[in-house]
Order: structure tokens, then C-alpha cells, then sequence
């Protein structure tokens, strides 16, 4: 690889980048501002446990109330619980900024026109967009941690939350691979864009759905979702799963070769 698309996707992305940065760093520290204290947090615990639980797995909660009248706990509902929904959407758009939009204008052929093979376009503007979802990752945490400082009396440990945060981190990629799969495959970036959405969507109601019905066959079904595997609350409580991660990173390898095999070998319309 020359680096010369690499280097050329991080140099126009890296204004979307900033704003997407600020924009989630910005909610991150706006739910640790918004608590006062460590007595609001369990007082926010105390009404968790007097709600149904099937109403509180619905929005992402697990069985264990007291957990969420923690520090901790609380930021794996209201932060951790729902961040790689905004991620994902990040997600869709890096993923269709790799092939299908370009294809969709009827520029892509000029691209092709150049000395670059075609895996090398698709290879170093996700390689791009991984550098970019790490960044806007970093500058999450970074808004956490600030966030945390100004708000002394939240007494949270601090390895779990960098372990959450990085955790946002493979199920963010792999949506940025499946989406970028759709684009090769469908192209149409109407469609592409749909049926990624549907994917993030309908991962995201699977695995709450499943969640909450814990004795039916959807909570079996929910493998399939890849928010089963990003599983938030559980890291803030035991740390990163190995084995989640390595199911997740491996599902966007699959995604990134397919990507490659598929866009090798088809005629791009203009």
C-alpha cells in the first residue's frame, strides 16, 4: 500500500471527524455534570428498583437494581448503554463514504483510472476510518475523564471506564464493514443505506427484546445481534470479554475481505 488514499480520506474527513468528537464528547459530559452527587445516583437507583423490570430491559437495564445506585452503574445505563447506537450511526456514514457514495455521484470510475488497485481503495479508506473512530473514541474519553474531575464526588474506577470505552470500539468497526459490504453489493446508495440502518436497528431491538425475555427463544436468538457482543453493563461490572471482541473484530475482517473479493470483481456504474 502507497498510503496515498489513507492519507488522502484522513484529510477530508477530518472536519467530520472533529464535529462528531465535540458532538459525543459534549453528551458524555453532560450526563456526569447533570449529577450532582453520589445521594442523587442512588436516589435514581431506589426508583429504577420500584419500576417494572421488563420496562427497565426494554431501555437497556439488567436484573441487578443495585448495581445502577453506582457511579458505575449509572454510566452503564445512561452512557454505556446506548453510546454504540451513536456510534453506529457514525458507522453507516464512514461505510458509505468508502465505495458507494463516490459510486453513486459516477466518480468512482475516475478513481479506478488511476494506477491504484481496487483492494487498495477499499483496504485504505476503512484503514482511514478506523484511525477516525479511534480518535472520536479517544476524544469521548477524554470528555469522560474531564467530566469526572469536575465532578469529585462521583468516585468511579477509572480502568472500567477505559475498558467501556475501548469496548465501543469493534462494534463501531463492524458497522463501518457491513455497511461498507451492503455498498459493494447492492449499489445503490439508497438502498445500502437502508438496509445498514435495519442492520443497527434491528441488532439493537434483538438484543434488548431478547434481554427482557430472557426465557424465550429471542434470547437465543439475540447471538445474532451484534450488540449482544458489545454488551456494555457487563464490561463496567467484569471488565472487556476477550471472547466478545475477538467475535466481533472477526465478523469485520470477514465483512472488510468480502468487501475486497466483491468489489474486485464487478463493473462499477456510473
Amino acid at each position: 500500500m502507497t498510503g496515498v488514499i489513507f492519507m488522502d480520506t484522513l484529510r477530508r474527513s477530518w472536519r467530520t471527524v472533529l464535529w462528531w468528537s465535540l458532538g459525543v464528547g459534549s453528551i458524555t459530559a453532560l450526563q456526569i455534570v447533570a449529577i450532582p452527587d453520589a445521594n442523587a445516583i442512588r436516589q435514581i437507583g431506589e426508583l429504577l428498583e420500584s419500576m417494572p423490570p421488563a420496562m427497565l430491559q426494554l431501555f437497556g437495564a439488567g436484573s441487578d437494581m443495585s448495581f445502577y445506585s453506582t457511579p458505575e452503574g449509572y454510566l452503564s445505563l445512561q452512557f454505556f448503554g446506548f453510546i454504540l447506537l451513536v456510534f453506529a450511526i457514525y458507522g453507516i456514514f464512514a461505510g458509505l463514504n468508502i465505495t458507494i457514495n463516490e459510486e453513486d455521484r459516477g466518480i468512482m470510475d475516475v478513481v479506478l483510472s488511476l494506477p491504484t488497485p481496487r483492494w487498495q481503495v477499499v483496504v485504505e479508506r476503512f484503514a482511514a476510518y478506523t484511525v477516525n473512530v479511534i480518535v472520536i473514541v479517544l476524544v469521548t474519553f477524554l470528555f469522560l475523564w474531564g467530566g469526572l474531575l469536575v465532578t469529585p464526588a462521583l468516585q468511579v474506577n477509572m480502568q472500567r471506564m477505559v475498558e467501556g470505552t475501548i469496548n465501543i470500539v469493534p462494534g463501531t468497526l463492524l458497522t463501518v464493514a457491513i455497511t461498507m459490504l451492503l455498498g459493494v453489493t447492492v449499489r445503490r446508495r439508497g438502498a445500502a443505506m437502508t438496509l445498514a440502518f435495519v442492520f443497527v436497528l434491528g441488532s439493537y431491538f434483538l438484543d434488548t427484546i431478547g434481554r427482557s425475555a430472557s426465557e424465550s427463544v429471542i434470547n437465543q436468538v439475540r447471538a445474532i445481534s451484534f450488540f449482544a457482543y458489545y454488551n456494555g453493563e457487563n464490561v463496567i461490572k467484569n471488565g472487556l470479554s476477550l471472547f466478545d471482541m475477538t467475535v466481533l473484530l472477526g465478523a469485520t475482517v470477514i465483512a472488510l475481505v468480502l468487501s475486497v473479493f466483491i468489489f474486485q470483481r464487478r463493473d462499477i456504474g456510473v
